[in-house]
């Protein structure tokens, strides 16, 4: 909820780009959680190995 109002006010700012870093361990599903989060698959998810 807090996203979705912080991209809200970005938007009606005219902001256009929005840069995050997730970072963490190797196949520890930081690729799925942008995807979910973003809602599309806009990261390569690998599988584990």
């Amino acid at each position: 909820e807090k996203l979705v109002d912080l991209l809200g006010k970005l938007k009606n700012r005219n902001v256009s780009t929005l840069t995050i870093l997730v970072m963490g361990k190797g196949g520890v599903g930081k690729s799925s959680t942008v995807n979910s989060v973003v809602g599309e698959r806009v990261v390569t998810v690998s599988a584990f190995q």
